[in-house]
């Protein structure tokens, strides 16, 4: 059950969440606005919308869930998808050479009006993929956190998105994406200093990976590790809500100094999810491998 505590944490981060959302209407005059901050975010809003989309459900829940059951092939995921980010920032000059708004726009100038709604087609359709696998994990960590039905909860989260998102549009994405990188890498900090310190210090957390047999580089497979990892690249370099972030920057060094930022606090996550789900797989083998964060941050009892 929630405790004061939980509960307190909770409204305290929904209402700085709400705050920033209602905060950011300020600067939406126009479509423009909304979408690409009219070509003028600095470098730390177009971080926060990368940090903001990327590092999310699956970058923490999902890595630890992988980390539980492959060792330190999950760290693979969040590698892989910062050093995408950065590839964006080394692309941001061509990106950036004509004030694009949408990846249709840039498909139609290259290859022809007729194949905009296409292209809006395949954009919609990853963005859904992206929205789906972060409800998911969203709901594997409410799970362990209330009673509430999983179809109720997954509605919940997605209500969530939808409100802040409609207050600012890329605003709001962006100041609650730094504020959510903030609190996840408060978050890396502890839970990696008390695997540390359960563990008996840094050599014995080695240890405990050797033990755990999670030094596997490849623990799902040369063919499976590899499909995943260019897939992720070409979802990264392809998706809307990326490259909208490299569009909203005012120029080409501030989207690339942004996309680089992002990329690199991105890649550290993925080795909080590969040491805690060690961790949880030495101590507690028998949970589902989806709760072993969840169970971590929220069940100290069980931790130990």
């Amino acid at each position: 059950m929630l405790t004061l505590i939980h509960l307190s944490s909770l409204f305290i981060t929904l209402g700085i969440i709400i705050i920033l959302g209602w905060l950011s209407t300020r600067r939406v005059k126009n479509s423009s606005d909304f979408m690409v901050g009219n070509h003028q975010a600095g470098a730390l809003t177009v971080t926060g919308i990368l940090t903001g989309t990327l590092i999310g459900g699956v970058a923490t829940i999902g890595t630890t869930q992988l980390g539980f059951l492959y060792g330190i092939s999950a760290f693979w995921f969040t590698l892989i998808l910062g050093s995408a980010v950065l590839v964006l920032g080394v692309l941001s000059r061509l990106l950036k050479d004509v004030p694009y708004n949408t990846v249709s726009e840039i498909l139609g100038r290259r290859y022809g009006e007729k194949i905009i709604p296409l292209a809006s087609l395949f954009v919609v359709a990853g963005m859904a993929i992206n929205v789906a696998s972060n409800l998911l994990a969203a709901r594997s960590l409410l799970e362990t956190m209330t009673r509430i039905t999983p179809n109720l909860l997954t509605a919940g989260a997605g209500l969530i998105m939808i409100f802040y998102i409609i207050f600012g549009g890329i605003w709001s994405g962006s100041w609650i994406g730094l504020f959510k990188t903030a609190l996840i890498y408060s978050l890396i900090f502890i839970s990696i200093g008390f695997v540390m310190i359960a563990a008996g210090g840094f050599g014995g957390m080695v240890e405990m990976v050797k033990v755990g047999g999670g030094l596997n580089p490849v623990g799902r497979g040369v063919g499976k590790e590899l499909a995943g990892g260019i897939s992720l690249i070409i979802g990264v370099l392809s998706t809307q809500t990326y490259l909208q972030a490299i569009f909203s920057g005012k120029d080409v060094k501030t989207s690339r100094n942004g996309a680089f930022l992002a990329g690199f606090l991105i890649i550290p996550v993925g080795l909080m999810g590969f040491l805690v789900g060690i961790y949880m797989r030495l101590h507690h083998p028998d949970i589902a491998s989806a709760q072993a964060l969840p169970m971590f941050t929220y069940r100290p009892g069980l931790v130990g």
